[in-house]
């Protein structure tokens, strides 16, 4: 039986949000998405580029106090409230109701 609290996986850019929702500490790679838009570096989740920084960072996240992770845990879930359904829809209706009543 799989019983670890920690759990490694690769992810798509909807599997960091899922996690980060989820109340998982992500380390995802310091590119694209997760660099730009989704992670927060040491706030709601951790960046890294290369092997060294993948297990430089992996050992701070297991050694930080309990109440370190829970707060990055926090910040991580209410972050992705941006990427909600009714937020997104929100933010993409917003510029054509501006369009579609002039």
């Amino acid at each position: 039986m799989y019983n670890h609290r920690y759990r490694f996986e690769l992810a798509t850019l909807n599997g960091i949000v899922e996690m980060m929702a989820a109340g998982a500490i992500v380390l995802a790679h310091k590119s694209g998405g997760p660099k730009m838009d989704i992670i927060d570096e040491g706030e709601t989740g951790f960046l890294a580029s290369d092997i060294d920084s993948y297990a430089t960072t992996m050992r701070q996240i297991l050694e930080m106090k309990s109440d370190e992770r829970q707060q990055i845990r926090e910040r991580a879930r209410e972050s992705v409230d941006r990427f909600s359904t009714i937020n997104f829809e929100k933010r993409f209706m917003e510029p054509l109701d501006k369009i579609l009543s002039n």
